[in-house]
């Protein structure tokens, strides 16, 4: 009569389902278009992030202030890194671009697809104005 083996020899003998690593941080990417290697690049914590976001309804991509993306977790929602109006992005010079979104945790990192946006200097404020009588 064959002999049952252990329950704790059969757990060890069935396959480990994969677990998610979470995420740790992500990196904003800049690139010229169609370029191999990016020009700048600026990382931030995921901590930074807000997930759980109604859907951006814009489509405006000139002069950018902010990252938007699919959130992971939750369908129909999505994740926001605001960055203002400091950073990469201000200190461009004017011209058309692509951004990318590396998502960085422990077992390595991953980038999205390009996505392309318009930089454009905001013009110099004028010098020397005066209202007269």
């Amino acid at each position: 009569m064959p002999r049952p083996l252990p329950i704790l020899a059969v757990l060890l003998l069935l396959p480990s389902p994969a677990v998610a690593q979470a995420i740790t941080g992500y990196e904003l990417r800049v690139y010229a278009p169609g370029a191999a290697m990016p020009q700048s690049t600026t990382p931030f914590p995921a901590t930074a992030v807000q997930c759980n976001q109604p859907q951006v309804t814009t489509t405006n991509t000139t002069n950018p202030t902010r990252v938007v993306w699919t959130d992971p977790a939750l369908s129909g929602r999505e994740c926001i890194w605001t960055f203002g109006g400091g950073g990469v992005i201000p200190s461009l010079p004017s011209g058309a671009y692509e951004g990318a979104l590396l998502a960085i945790n422990d077992a390595g990192s991953a980038e999205s697809a390009r996505a392309p946006f318009v930089r454009l200097d905001v013009p110099a404020a004028p010098g020397g104005v005066r209202l007269l009588r």
